[in-house]
């Protein structure tokens, strides 16, 4: 099983940008593993100040000799983490494609997103994934607004080198499968 970046111009193109994986075309493109910047963009402050959404696409594809049963996924929770996630999966064209949208702030029209943040929440996609089959995943990250910081909250996290990215942006996908 593995996760592929959406949005070549063709069929298994080339598509290497994380931002750039908005639907359309199945890339040749492996999403990696355990990579800082591999998904989500990262946040900023404005980002931060108002309630945000992030929507992306992958395509999960069944790369083994044999079917798949029971395929679930979920996003772990990690403490401190203001996102959210949502999940809606849809069918891939036989093309190698899914719907496409325009920018990271647009949702498909189709799919219904389900929340996926935390075991809990885990969500079984496909009950067989035969070999060479392949699933489209918009997942959508929602922020919550942050609390208003003062001079000298912002002064001690500097002192205290706080990153945004430490705080708010740690994503971890769970794919399971037997």
């Amino acid at each position: 099983m593995r996760l592929f970046y959406t949005g070549a111009s063709i069929k298994n193109g080339t598509q290497e940008n994380p931002l750039q994986s908005l639907g359309g075309f199945l890339s040749s493109t492996v999403v990696p593993n355990n990579r800082k910047g591999s998904t989500f963009p990262d946040l900023d402050l404005l980002d931060l100040d108002k309630d945000i959404e992030h929507v992306m696409c992958f395509i999960l594809k069944n790369e083994t000799t044999q079917s798949i049963q029971d395929v679930k996924i979920y996003s772990e929770l990690i403490q401190g983490q203001r996102a959210k996630y949502e999940l809606a999966a849809v069918t891939v064209n036989g093309n190698g494609s899914v719907e496409r949208v325009n920018d990271l702030k647009s949702s498909p029209y189709v799919g219904t997103f389900f929340d996926i943040s935390g075991i809990a929440e885990e969500v079984t996609l496909v009950s067989t994934l035969v070999e060479g089959g392949m699933i489209g995943l918009w997942i959508r990250r929602k922020i919550d607004k942050i609390d208003k910081k003062t001079c000298k909250d912002l002064y001690e996290d500097y002192k205290n080198k706080v990153s945004l990215d430490e705080e708010f942006e740690k994503f971890k996908l769970v794919i399971n499968f037997t």
